[in-house]
């Protein structure tokens, strides 16, 4: 690389672990057209990208970092994290059959260490190989109300046709969580386990799967994905409430929702 480039590619990095992201694009764009084909350069640009929730945008930086990364570094296992990077720009688009294939090509022939939650992973993206996740039914737009406000919102769902069941509102988490039991009283498809990592940096094994329907307010939302844990301990925090299960981003991301405590 040429000297003048790599410095500038130096001062652009240290900006990126900084976490200076708008800063850092600009100077990753402002080398890219003085090294078109620079793999890593094409690799932080859809990092950021992808960070910034633009996936199809960070799908063709990744795919283009792919076509230029040099021969011998684009096999497994060197290619793995570059690999899992563009499976979640499919994931983040919904397409999860692109999303399964790339975690398949991430976790290689041998399932080893991390490789054994990529093929998890890869396992429940094939639960929805026939079907399309997250289909809504329903109006434009709906207002539902919270049960309580303290200390998490807590709403009112039914899980492929319950009665109501209490959720909290979870804007820290990913998937729709159900508790384990629940899971199993609903009839929820499963198809692998991976260990999380939660609040006060606690480890807890995390179940992978699918439910038919969840119906919220006026909505009903089918073909969703979702993660289980056990949330007895939650309970106590709500005044006696049982509380079975979280509505994470993964759901909210789907709708324009607004969360409003009215005085």
């Amino acid at each position: 690389m040429d000297p003048a480039v790599k410095a500038q590619l130096d001062t652009a990095d240290e900006t990126y672990r900084e976490g200076k992201f708008t800063e850092a694009e600009e100077a990753y764009l402002k080398i890219k057209e003085l090294a078109p084909e620079n793999a890593m350069i094409l690799e932080r640009l859809g990092t950021i990208a992808l960070w910034e929730n633009r996936p199809e945008e960070a799908e063709r930086y990744f795919e283009e970092a792919l076509r230029c990364t040099v021969w011998y570094k684009n096999f497994w296992p060197l290619n793995a994290e570059l690999k899992y990077r563009l499976t979640m720009t499919y994931y983040r688009q919904d397409d999860f059959v692109k999303a399964a294939q790339f975690f398949r090509e991430a976790t290689g022939p041998v399932a080893i260490g991390p490789a054994r939650v990529l093929k998890s992973f890869g396992q429940h993206m094939d639960l929805f190989a026939s079907e399309t996740p997250y289909v809504i039914e329903g109006p434009e737009q709906s207002r539902i109300n919270f049960i309580v406000t303290d200390p998490l919102p807590v709403i009112e769902v039914s899980v492929n046709d319950s009665q109501p069941l209490y959720f909290i509102i979870d804007t820290g988490g990913a998937e729709i969580v159900l508790d384990k039991e629940l899971a199993d009283e609903v009839g929820a498809e499963m198809a692998g386990v991976f260990s999380g990592t939660y609040a006060g940096q606690k480890q807890a094994d995390t179940g992978l799967g699918k439910i038919d329907s969840i119906r919220i307010g006026e909505f009903v939302v089918r073909n969703v994905p979702i993660h289980t844990l056990d949330t007895s301990s939650i309970s106590p925090l709500f005044n006696g409430l049982e509380i079975r299960g979280a509505i994470s981003t993964r759901l909210l991301m789907h709708f324009l929702s607004t969360i409003e405590k009215v005085f």
